[in-house]
């Protein structure tokens, strides 16, 4: 289990074989110690059954299907390592489950392809960022939202300069390389020890800038093609010495100043919203300025009429969406009309969570934002590739 990134959604969207199962649930940060959250992911998986079911599918093969997720339900390292919502996306196949820093809502959808429409304001371009809170004893990587954060798993990354450079230092002793003098030659490889913090030569920023390296490297291997911005914490000497290594394209110049070592998540995430808030309401202003600019043009798109086949087509550059609003209806991919219900009816879909699925499926970008924002005034308007 691990936070979701967007090459875990391109993963997710591309399955569209057979019955899909998308699950989605608050969690607590309690350690385990409340049974609350088990229960809760017994009693949805039973109407994911019952749902399975009801679409034809044979009690015994929908049991099947959903039994690896049983094995989550008494997996008490699995609830103590919880942030504030879990998603689970099962299929005849595999089945996949996220934290996530949203608090979710408790839904089951069940049908031809997986909901993510209670993702969405996390999957928009505003949704998240990252936190890198370095010190040379201890590194950090969160995935934050404006209310939550998530601690990402170091697998990748190396958690401390000690572990990266392989280094040991019995009795505060570090052992260096001696370069060779000038005209010379070390062929003896001889080394100087150094006693304390005090007489350390010049290497200790080569040895950062090292150990940087593959933090960073790590980082962009961690979160591959991801766009969200990324703020790093640390001493303020730390901070160019960092940005010499960096890979990742969207590391913010702004960052946090000041040892993070025993600082909480929440406070990091906090004195990161407030730098990364103004980017976010910039890029957002940005993208209505373009549609309105646009308008009349040919490329814009306004209601779901209009946005739904544009989506399909692959032709949504930018889709802007009101959240926590549904409208059930269909969309008949052979002749691109879209029907809209009032109450949903047999085989109907959320057309505002299709729009949203297909325009991830085309690499396009999301904008969640209030309904008085969408440009268009509709509840979804999109700008258009062509």
């Amino acid at each position: 289990m691990d936070t979701i990134c967007l090459d875990d959604v391109k993963s997710i969207i591309k399955k569209n074989e057979g019955a899909h199962v998308s699950i989605f649930m608050p969690t607590h940060h309690r350690g385990g110690a409340d049974q609350q959250d088990p229960i809760r992911l017994r009693n949805l998986l039973r109407t994911a059954e019952e749902k399975l079911s009801a679409r034809g599918m044979r009690l015994a093969e929908a049991r099947t299907m959903l039994k690896p997720s049983d094995n989550l339900i008494t997996d008490n390292l699995f609830w103590r390592q919880q942030s504030d919502g879990l998603a689970l996306f099962i299929d005849s196949n595999s089945y996949l489950y996220y934290r996530v820093p949203i608090i979710l809502k408790e839904e089951v959808g069940v049908g031809d392809r997986y909901y993510i429409k209670p993702l969405v304001s996390l999957l928009s371009n505003c949704g998240w960022f990252y936190i890198l809170a370095l010190s040379q004893d201890e590194v950090r990587l969160l995935q934050c939202t404006n209310s939550g954060s998530v601690r990402i798993n170091l697998k990748e990354i190396p958690r401390s300069k000690a572990e990266a450079l392989r280094l040991e230092t019995p009795d505060n002793r570090v052992q260096y390389p001696v370069p060779a003098p000038a005209g010379g030659s070390n062929l003896g490889r001889a080394t100087a020890v150094q006693q304390g913090e005090g007489n350390r030569p010049n290497y200790t920023k080569r040895n950062i800038l090292r150990f940087f390296d593959q933090v960073s490297k790590g980082v962009q291997k961690t979160l591959k093609e991801d766009t969200a911005p990324l703020v790093l914490a640390g001493v303020d000497y730390l901070h160019p010495i960092y940005r010499e290594s960096n890979l990742y394209r969207n590391l913010l110049p702004e960052g946090i100043i000041g040892n993070p070592n025993g600082v909480s998540d929440k406070t990091l995430r906090e004195q990161a919203w407030s730098i990364v808030k103004p980017y976010f309401e910039r890029t957002q202003r940005e993208a209505i300025a373009d549609f309105n600019k646009l308008a009349g043009t040919g490329l814009t798109a306004t209601g779901l009429t209009d946005v739904i086949p544009a989506a399909y087509h692959g032709r949504v550059r930018f889709l802007f969406i009101t959240e926590n609003i549904q409208q059930w209806g269909r969309f008949n991919i052979e002749t691109d009309l879209v029907m809209i219900h009032k109450n949903p009816q047999n085989d109907d879909e959320d057309l505002i969570d299709l729009a949203a699925f297909q325009t991830l499926n085309h690499a396009g970008t999301i904008y969640v934002t209030e309904s008085s924002q969408v440009p268009g005034g509709a509840p979804v308007s999109a700008i258009l590739r062509f």
